[in-house]
Protein backbone atom coordinates (compact mmCIF):
# COMPACT_ATOMS: atom_id res chain seq x y z
CA UNK A 1 0.00 0.00 0.00
CA UNK A 2 0.65 3.60 -0.82
CA UNK A 3 0.16 6.90 0.49
CA UNK A 4 -2.18 9.23 -1.37
CA UNK A 5 0.37 11.30 -2.83
CA UNK A 6 2.75 8.32 -3.46
CA UNK A 7 0.13 6.68 -5.31
CA UNK A 8 -0.54 10.15 -7.08
CA UNK A 9 3.00 9.69 -8.19
CA UNK A 10 2.96 6.16 -9.21
CA UNK A 11 -0.48 6.15 -11.25
CA UNK A 12 1.19 9.57 -12.78
CA UNK A 13 4.37 7.26 -14.03
CA UNK A 14 2.62 4.65 -15.02
CA UNK A 15 -0.03 6.35 -16.55
CA UNK A 16 1.71 8.87 -18.73
CA UNK A 17 -0.66 11.32 -17.17
CA UNK A 18 0.84 14.75 -15.78
CA UNK A 19 0.99 14.67 -11.95
CA UNK A 20 -1.32 17.52 -11.56
CA UNK A 21 -4.08 16.37 -13.50
CA UNK A 22 -4.09 12.85 -11.17
CA UNK A 23 -3.53 14.92 -8.17
CA UNK A 24 -6.85 16.83 -8.86
CA UNK A 25 -8.91 13.29 -9.54
CA UNK A 26 -7.39 11.98 -6.01
CA UNK A 27 -8.28 15.63 -4.23
CA UNK A 28 -12.09 14.88 -5.55
CA UNK A 29 -12.27 11.01 -4.57
CA UNK A 30 -10.94 12.18 -0.93
CA UNK A 31 -13.13 14.80 -1.09
CA UNK A 32 -16.27 12.19 -2.11
CA UNK A 33 -14.77 9.25 0.37
CA UNK A 34 -13.17 7.32 -2.08
CA UNK A 35 -9.65 7.52 -0.98
CA UNK A 36 -8.75 8.05 2.95
CA UNK A 37 -8.04 11.72 3.73
CA UNK A 38 -4.62 12.12 6.20
CA UNK A 39 -4.36 14.83 8.65
CA UNK A 40 -1.37 15.57 9.87
CA UNK A 41 1.05 12.72 11.06
CA UNK A 42 -1.94 10.52 10.72
CA UNK A 43 -1.08 9.59 7.22
CA UNK A 44 -3.31 7.06 6.15
CA UNK A 45 -2.64 3.88 3.89
CA UNK A 46 -4.45 3.68 0.13
CA UNK A 47 -5.68 0.39 -0.54
CA UNK A 48 -4.98 -1.93 -4.03
CA UNK A 49 -9.01 -1.44 -3.92
CA UNK A 50 -8.98 2.50 -3.91
CA UNK A 51 -5.95 2.57 -6.00
CA UNK A 52 -7.71 0.36 -8.81
CA UNK A 53 -10.55 3.33 -8.81
CA UNK A 54 -7.93 6.02 -9.06
CA UNK A 55 -6.58 4.43 -12.55
CA UNK A 56 -10.41 4.17 -13.85
CA UNK A 57 -10.54 8.25 -12.76
CA UNK A 58 -7.56 8.47 -14.72
CA UNK A 59 -8.78 6.69 -17.48
CA UNK A 60 -12.22 7.71 -17.96
CA UNK A 61 -13.30 11.18 -16.52
CA UNK A 62 -12.76 14.28 -18.45
CA UNK A 63 -13.30 16.46 -15.55
CA UNK A 64 -11.78 15.83 -12.04
CA UNK A 65 -15.48 16.71 -10.32
CA UNK A 66 -16.46 13.70 -12.17
CA UNK A 67 -13.77 10.94 -10.68
CA UNK A 68 -16.15 9.86 -8.19
CA UNK A 69 -19.32 9.14 -10.40
CA UNK A 70 -16.75 7.46 -13.24
CA UNK A 71 -14.47 5.21 -10.65
CA UNK A 72 -17.74 3.55 -9.28
CA UNK A 73 -19.28 2.78 -12.22
CA UNK A 74 -15.56 1.08 -13.55
CA UNK A 75 -15.62 -0.63 -10.41
CA UNK A 76 -19.01 -2.43 -10.70
CA UNK A 77 -18.89 -3.14 -14.14
CA UNK A 78 -19.51 -6.73 -14.70
CA UNK A 79 -17.55 -9.85 -16.35
CA UNK A 80 -19.28 -11.12 -19.51
CA UNK A 81 -16.92 -14.48 -19.36
CA UNK A 82 -16.85 -15.04 -15.30
CA UNK A 83 -19.62 -14.23 -13.89
CA UNK A 84 -19.72 -12.87 -10.40
CA UNK A 85 -16.14 -11.15 -11.18
CA UNK A 86 -16.63 -7.32 -11.09
CA UNK A 87 -13.76 -5.35 -12.68
CA UNK A 88 -13.12 -3.23 -9.64
CA UNK A 89 -11.74 -6.57 -7.43
CA UNK A 90 -9.92 -8.09 -10.39
CA UNK A 91 -7.82 -5.02 -10.99
CA UNK A 92 -7.21 -4.80 -7.02
CA UNK A 93 -6.34 -7.93 -7.16
CA UNK A 94 -3.94 -7.82 -10.02
CA UNK A 95 -2.53 -4.31 -7.95
CA UNK A 96 -2.22 -6.28 -4.61
CA UNK A 97 -0.29 -9.01 -6.52
CA UNK A 98 -3.07 -12.01 -5.94
CA UNK A 99 -3.68 -11.92 -9.53
CA UNK A 100 -0.78 -11.93 -12.19
CA UNK A 101 -1.91 -9.96 -15.13
CA UNK A 102 0.29 -9.59 -18.63
CA UNK A 103 -2.18 -6.71 -19.75
CA UNK A 104 -5.07 -4.37 -18.52
CA UNK A 105 -6.99 -3.14 -21.31
CA UNK A 106 -9.63 -0.12 -20.64
CA UNK A 107 -11.71 1.48 -23.27
CA UNK A 108 -14.94 3.92 -23.94
CA UNK A 109 -16.21 4.27 -26.68
CA UNK A 110 -18.40 7.14 -28.46
CA UNK A 111 -21.25 6.43 -27.19
CA UNK A 112 -19.98 6.10 -23.33
CA UNK A 113 -20.09 2.55 -22.94
CA UNK A 114 -16.96 1.03 -21.36
CA UNK A 115 -15.30 -2.40 -21.85
CA UNK A 116 -12.30 -3.87 -20.49
CA UNK A 117 -9.76 -7.31 -20.91
CA UNK A 118 -7.73 -8.48 -18.42
CA UNK A 119 -5.14 -10.99 -19.97
CA UNK A 120 -4.42 -13.12 -16.53
CA UNK A 121 -1.36 -15.31 -16.53
CA UNK A 122 -2.05 -18.37 -14.50
CA UNK A 123 -0.08 -20.88 -12.80
CA UNK A 124 2.25 -22.97 -15.30
CA UNK A 125 2.21 -19.92 -17.31
CA UNK A 126 -1.13 -20.27 -18.97
CA UNK A 127 -3.61 -17.10 -20.20
CA UNK A 128 -6.62 -16.52 -19.89
CA UNK A 129 -8.98 -13.21 -20.61
CA UNK A 130 -11.63 -12.52 -18.43
CA UNK A 131 -13.90 -9.52 -20.57
CA UNK A 132 -16.19 -6.77 -19.20
CA UNK A 133 -18.87 -4.42 -20.44
CA UNK A 134 -21.15 -1.95 -19.54
CA UNK A 135 -23.56 -0.18 -21.69
CA UNK A 136 -23.68 3.90 -20.79
CA UNK A 137 -21.50 2.78 -17.74
CA UNK A 138 -23.64 0.62 -16.21
CA UNK A 139 -23.24 -2.56 -15.38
Amino acid sequence: MATANQLVKIVSYLTGERRNRVNALAREMINSGLLPISVGRDIKQVPTSSAALLLFAVAFSERAADASTVAKKMRGIPCTTDPGKRLGDVVAAVLSGKLAASQVDLHRDSTGSYSATVRLILPGGEESQLHFSAKNGRG
